[in-house]
């Protein structure tokens, strides 16, 4: 897109930089993609601080920290010289709608990942006045078709809103030409991650057959909820096959990826689940549930498998499959990274950027 053409933007996130998730990657892409996007992009971000930013591109970027206040006061001050205003997440329709009250042609463009719109109790609870903020909204951007339903049931907000705008992981360039032996499963534990059911894998390793010990399942991930899972593995007596690496940096976890012959999380709670991209990048064939995003992602036999989450036997099964028939799990593997560098990649997630900003013209 030409800058000439583009239309003037202004982004309000969340914390972006400080912390480590799914939805702060998501806004580090929308940043890096804007500078190439849009003509010296405004970015105002709640909760980082100046020194949590990475400045990589021309991007204005403006950490308020804790000044919450001037967070408001000055993306209400920008709103008055932009087009387009970016919402990163439903917490900011407020400030939004303050800003679409200095500028009424201003068009406003809210991104929704997951379970922060499914008006779900367990995981955030729907505040009274959102389904009227919603009505001001022009464009939802979601992550996925799953995540847009949801929405759309609970807060009451039309199918014509949404429009599909994928995640995305950056090109890996990781050439497998045989695959590892240990299975991963990569996830946070919180108290509200039971979801991502992971004891469900550890079930399906005590249904392994015998002659499959030497395959040890890597957990990546830490939280409240490994004490649990760790007492499951202690029950099951898997002690020795099931191991918990906490978090791991950037480098450390792509060695897990690179090391992994397969990948599992039979989630029910993914609004995308850009795991099994990561899984796909390196190659590596992923095991999905039927219950969220993810099997708009993975396509049963093809470059993966769909199951139940709590099919626990057939969850076993499917792993005994492709443990035992590595050459068919590495032509599994391989046809996931073909779909991630022809729908995922980052050169996607900017020409569908791109193209959002045009529809908002």
């Amino acid at each position: 897109m030409e800058h000439s053409q583009s239309p003037s933007v202004l982004f309000l996130a969340l914390d972006t930089y400080s912390r480590i998730g799914g939805i702060q990657a998501f806004n580090q892409r929308v940043i890096a993609c804007l500078d190439k996007v849009a003509a010296r992009p405004l970015v105002h971000i709640m909760r980082d601080v100046p020194d949590d930013v990475i400045q990589r591109s021309s991007a204005r970027i403006k950490a308020f920290g804790s000044k919450r206040f001037g967070f408001i006061c000055a993306s209400v001050a920008a709103a008055r010289h932009v087009q387009v205003l970016l919402v990163g997440h439903i917490n900011l329709l407020p400030v939004a709608m303050l800003c679409r009250l200095v500028n009424p042609a201003l068009r406003i463009v809210l991104f929704a990942h997951g379970d922060e719109v499914w008006a779900d109790p367990l995981y955030r609870r729907k505040r009274f006045y959102e389904p009227l903020l919603l009505t001001a909204v022009d464009t939802i951007a979601s992550v996925s078709d799953f995540t847009a339903r949801r929405m759309a049931a609970g807060f009451g907000v039309s199918a014509q809103k949404f429009v599909i705008f994928p995640n995305a992981v950056n090109p890996a360039g990781f050439q497998r030409e045989a695959l590892g032996r240990s299975i991963l499963s990569v996830g946070r534990l919180g108290l509200h991650d039971r979801g991502k059911n992971i004891d469900a894998v550890i079930g399906a390793m005590a249904l392994l057959p015998p002659e499959l010990g030497e395959h040890h399942l890597h957990i990546v991930g830490d939280g409240p909820l490994r004490p649990e899972l760790e007492a499951l593995v202690d029950a099951l007596g898997l002690h020795g096959r099931v191991h918990f690496l906490g978090r791991l940096s950037d480098t450390a976890l792509s060695d897990a990826y690179g090391e992994a012959g397969l990948f599992v999380m039979p989630s029910s709670k993914e609004g995308f689940g850009i795991v099994y991209l990561e899984a796909w990048q390196h190659g590596v064939p992923v095991i999905c549930g039927n219950e969220d995003a993810a099997h708009e992602i993975v396509e049963h036999g093809v470059d993966g498998f769909v199951v139940a989450p709590g099919d626990i036997a057939l969850l076993a099964d499917r792993m005994a499959y492709l443990l035992r028939h590595p050459e068919i799990a590495l032509g599994i593997g391989a046809r996931g990274q073909a779909k991630v560098q022809t729908r995922y990649s980052a050169a996607n997630f900017e020409a569908n950027l791109a193209a959002l900003l045009r529809a908002t013209r």
